[in-house]
């Protein structure tokens, strides 16, 4: 979903190299790598221990292998990267241009800094309710940097490229909707489902309204922000944004 609409054309301008598979592997692998190191830091080197619940859930079957079979899922995402070089970068002869690496990042910059504020006209403006920001309080600066980057990288990954991908081929092929109304359909389910997911499990949140509403207006946004720019700049977009509120802010 985050390629290029032009099918087998070399893709050229910012805008189309910027949405590849290729640029956001690229983009988000220091973010991969500087996470895991991060956690394995915080943890004293200990698989269990402070992590982002959505990469709890993804490395959850692997630990069947053992108490570090965590780690067999980082090596897939590095064949996944090795995948994407095979399939796209070589066939589509596409170039790293570096300068394009840091407008994405000033892009996702722009992003996080509006995403707040959407949903809190949103919410203040339709719903007439308060901003709800992301709460890690008991955390210390560090850790709650590290599981911005987390949220950012697995949330995305999962809730983005695996669900909407997912509920939009469904509703593409299984129930041979048109595109836009399976994007349509893919973004708002997508949302609630992302909504939904934080108040299931032994460690589910209280459900309110308020916090149900802030999700979902979240979700909103970043499954159109992802179907639109792709994955790269969803994933910093986020990841940006959770660093913003919950370390750079005061109070934060």
């Amino acid at each position: 979903m985050s390629q290029s609409r032009n099918g087998s054309r070399k893709p050229q301008t910012y805008y189309e190299l910027s949405r590849t598979l290729t640029y956001s592997a690229a983009a988000v692998l220091p973010l991969l790598v500087l996470y895991e190191v991060g956690v394995w830091w915080l943890n004293f080197g200990s698989p269990a221990g402070v992590r982002n619940a959505a990469d709890v859930a993804l490395k959850e079957p692997f630990m069947l292998l053992g108490p570090y079979g965590q780690h067999a899922f980082v090596g897939l995402l590095f064949l996944g990267i090795v995948a994407i070089y095979r399939f796209e970068t070589v066939p589509k002869r596409i170039r790293l241009i570096k300068p394009y690496f840091v407008l994405m990042f000033a892009e996702s910059c722009v992003y996080a800094l509006l995403f707040g504020g959407v949903i809190n006209f949103l919410l203040g403006s339709l719903f007439r309710i308060p901003f709800l920001a992301p709460g890690m309080e008991s955390l210390d600066a560090p850790a709650r940097f590290i599981l911005s980057l987390g949220a950012g990288l697995y949330e995305e990954l999962v809730f983005r490229v695996i669900l909407v991908s997912a509920l939009f081929f469904f509703l593409r092929q299984g129930m041979g909707a048109r595109p836009v109304p399976a994007y349509i359909a893919a973004v708002f389910l997508g949302a609630f489902l992302f909504s939904a997911y934080h108040y299931v499990g032994s460690m589910a949140d209280a459900f309110s309204l308020h916090s149900f509403l802030y999700r979902f207006l979240a979700g909103l946004i970043l499954n159109v922000l992802f179907i639109a720019r792709g994955f790269g700049i969803v994933v910093y977009t986020h990841a940006l944004y959770d660093v913003l509120v919950t370390v750079l802010l005061p109070g934060g």
